[in-house]
């Protein structure tokens, strides 16, 4: 299954990599692991990560930071939308929801 990133949802994964790598060195390549290791799980499980707040869209949670992975799958691709901060403006990407779902 192949996994393409809306460019704010890219736009964000990158930010708040480079806001932890400022924080500590390392850090920042912590938090792409653990996006890519939640990647992997969505890929293996797609359907596993509850619905949130709008039918078909899921949220799969990191385990080690504060964010979620906001996707749909559609026809053997998993579409993000946000790799959002769970504890700032929860639902925040919604609005792209219909900007990019088809």
């Amino acid at each position: 299954m192949k996994v393409r990133f809306i460019a704010p949802a890219k736009r964000e994964l990158i930010g708040a990599s480079r806001f932890y790598e400022k924080r500590v060195s390392g850090l920042g390549g912590a938090f792409l692991d653990e996006v890519e290791h939640g990647i992997a799980l969505i890929k293996q499980y797609p359907h596993a990560s509850p619905e949130a707040y709008t039918r078909g869209v899921r949220r799969a949670r990191l385990r080690r930071f504060p964010y979620g992975i906001v996707y749909r799958v559609e026809n053997q691709m998993i579409v993000v939308f946000a790799v959002a901060h769970l504890k700032r403006r929860p639902k925040y990407w919604l609005r792209r929801i219909g900007r990019f779902w088809g």
